[in-house]
């Protein structure tokens, strides 16, 4: 039904003001009878009479048009509402011709119709149709002055003597013109105002909702998380405390080792977490100067247990020109800890990775690549996302939690550094950012 249409709710509330406005003659008919004010009955009934004939022409054109595309109806309403009001100012300027002319005080109505243009269309189109409005004011002012058409007097209401009275015609049309122009910029921008905050605020809301969105997301993936940690857990205990009178529970190392590697992982699970948090509530920063090689050789002999593990090869090579970089030290520390880890985690047996530092225009290009199962192209954009492991990932190493590289993200965003990952599923993966040289005034 088109009256649900949303496109066509500027015309349909035209209608209901052409509605009233019928409404208002019909009782302007009782009014001027009470005042003894002689109008134009006949010319006045016939207004009324296409009034009426306008809004029915417009429902059944409505009804019409709302069974079209979307684009037709779209180029139709604004052409709807452009033809009414361009048609109500002529229907006025026939209403004021036979009833007082200038001397009628309903002359006020142009205004009302120009605040009405100047709220629903745009400003140009506003502009255009108060010009339309003025000159129609101004050709029947000019007819009925130069007698070329006769002039109606409003009889038993005011004097017949403004229509042909030069000074007063100039003096108000020139303050009536002026009036209505400043009306019409004044209400198109404060229309446009009003809906560019409207605008602003829908924004708002969408992305409050969106937030509120991704936040339910997390709080579900997290209990997931968990709950399916410690049902994990409590199965495997669950198998020696209900044989615990037994002398021995077949596979006991077995189901101990499990409850213990999912306990490693919930711990693992909440540190993540309390750093991530940690991360976002706080992103102040404290730049030290750092030596790259001694960092990076830390790191490396930090995780050199968890390499051998593997028979993974671990080896770095730094620019002779890298000697430092000022950056927050646990920052840059965390990052690259994270991106070596996953290398580890992710290889294969006897795999390689090369950590490398070197210099470029922008500042101190870091990078870890490695030889492992790489990241499918169709995930890369997703790999950020807090608990999102790629299915390769998940295949080859069950335990993760997804939460390494959302901390990684993270220590980006606070300190303002880039990345760049490069790679192809089986081909191995090579992360590259960049700690920006140190500003001038970061140096005094």
């Amino acid at each position: 039904m088109f009256r649900d249409i949303k496109e066509f709710r500027n015309v349909l509330w035209l209608i209901k003001l052409r509605w009233l406005a019928i409404l208002c003659l019909l009782l302007l008919f009782f009014i001027t009878y009470i005042l003894d004010v002689k109008i134009h009955t006949r010319a006045t009934q016939n207004i009324i009479i296409i009034l009426f004939a306008e809004n029915v022409f417009l429902i059944f054109l409505l009804e019409y048009v709302a069974r079209k595309k979307q684009a037709v109806i779209n180029f139709f309403s604004e052409c709807l509402i452009n033809f009414q009001i361009a048609l109500d100012f002529i229907i006025l300027t026939f209403l004021l011709h036979y009833n007082g002319g200038v001397e009628n005080p309903f002359i006020i109505y142009y205004i009302f119709h120009m605040v009405l243009s100047s709220i629903i269309l745009p400003t140009r189109n506003s502009y255009i149709l108060t010009a339309f409005a003025l000159v129609l004011i101004g050709l029947m002012a000019f007819l009925e002055f130069a007698g070329i058409v006769p002039h109606y007097k409003l009889e038993g209401f005011v004097e017949p003597v403004l229509y042909n009275n030069l000074n007063y015609l100039l003096g108000t049309g020139s303050i009536f013109i002026t009036t209505s122009f400043l009306v019409v910029f004044f209400t198109s921008s404060l229309a446009k105002n009003l809906k560019t905050q409207k605008q602003e605020y829908q924004d708002a809301n969408m992305l409050l909702n969106k937030k509120d969105k991704v936040k339910n997301e997390y709080v579900l993936r997290l209990t997931f998380k968990i709950k399916e940690t410690l049902a994990s857990i409590q199965a495997n205990l669950a198998v020696i405390t209900e044989n615990a009178k037994a002398e021995a529970v077949e596979n006991q190392e077995t189901y101990l080792s499990n409850a213990f590697n999912k306990t490693t992982q919930l711990s693992y699970l909440t540190n993540s977490l309390l750093t991530l948090t940690r991360l976002k509530m706080n992103d102040s920063l404290q730049p030290v100067t750092i030596q790259v090689h001694i960092l990076i050789f830390e790191i490396i002999e930090s995780l050199k247990f968890e390499a051998g593990k593997k028979s993974v090869s671990v080896h770095s090579v730094i620019d002779p020109s890298v000697k430092t970089v000022h950056a927050d030290k646990d920052a840059l520390k965390e990052l690259l800890l994270i991106l070596l880890s996953n290398a580890i985690r992710y290889s294969m047996p006897k795999g390689e990775i090369l950590v490398k530092a070197g210099d470029s225009s922008e500042g101190t290009l870091f990078s870890v690549s490695d030889t492992g199962i790489g990241i499918p192209v169709s995930e890369k954009n997703r790999i950020f996302d807090e608990f999102y492991r790629a299915p390769n990932a998940i295949a080859f190493f069950n335990n993760g939690v997804g939460l390494g590289l959302a901390i990684a993200s993270q220590i980006l965003s606070n300190n303002h550094w880039s990345i760049d990952v490069e790679s192809k599923e089986n081909n191995g993966a090579c992360f590259t950012f960049t700690v920006p040289k140190m500003k001038v005034n970061e140096a005094v």
